[in-house]
């Protein structure tokens, strides 16, 4: 396991309440624990938190709900399952499933996203980026015409970029029930761009052996 740069750590009330959150409803893994301490280390699709029941490391008293004017964003790659857990298990939301646009750049973002507390009242966003899949399929499309056209300049620019689009489609493909809602066209191309593409590769590995 790699640490990532920047690792928040939560004080909590609880650490039996708060992994019971975050594990069984939320689906992070327990990377390693120090039970004495009353200490876990977790992660969830490459976003990592501590949890400890009452550290050392206190600025002031306590008091519900913590971690006040912060709002923790994780990126998921199934909202749609977190959601169904939380309502599995009675957990209210903070603010229900929304699609956002937010300006970055010259350039907007889209994402899917809500807001719920923990058992301490800290505030998670689970969110997922819609932009994502426009993104790949653009990648996806440049590569496979780069290709067609026999542009090597193009090829070599979207090879760059094909090793990821591939990733991501195939983590696509194992991703059941990920809310698409008004992508649906969008996620068709997607898996029709990887389809052919695989096509394309099998015949040229057919072509190279005859």
């Amino acid at each position: 396991m790699r640490f990532n740069k920047l690792v928040p750590e939560f004080d909590v009330s609880d650490i039996k309440n708060s992994l019971d959150f975050y594990v069984k409803i939320l689906g992070f893994k327990i990377e390693y624990e120090r039970k004495q301490d009353k200490f876990a280390f977790l992660s969830l699709n490459g976003s990592q938190i501590m949890i400890q029941q009452s550290s050392k490391w206190k600025t002031g008293k306590l008091e519900y709900p913590y971690g006040r004017g912060i709002n923790f964003q994780i990126e998921v790659k199934d909202i749609k399952k977190i959601l169904d857990s939380l309502k599995k298990h009675n957990w209210p939301l903070k603010y229900g499933l929304e699609e956002n646009s937010y300006k970055v750049s010259n350039k907007n973002v889209k994402c899917k996203e809500f807001l719920v507390q923990d058992p301490d009242g800290i505030l998670i966003g689970p969110t997922w980026p819609v932009t994502t899949l426009a993104t790949l399929v653009g990648a996806g499309a440049g590569f496979l015409l780069g290709r067609a056209i026999g542009k090597s300049n193009a090829q070599n620019e979207n090879e760059n970029r094909i090793g990821y689009f591939e990733q991501y489609a195939k983590e696509y493909d194992q991703v059941n029930g990920i809310p698409v809602d008004s992508n649906e066209g969008l996620a068709f191309q997607l898996n029709q761009i990887y389809e052919t593409e695989r096509k394309t590769r099998e015949l040229e590995s057919n072509l190279k052996r005859a």
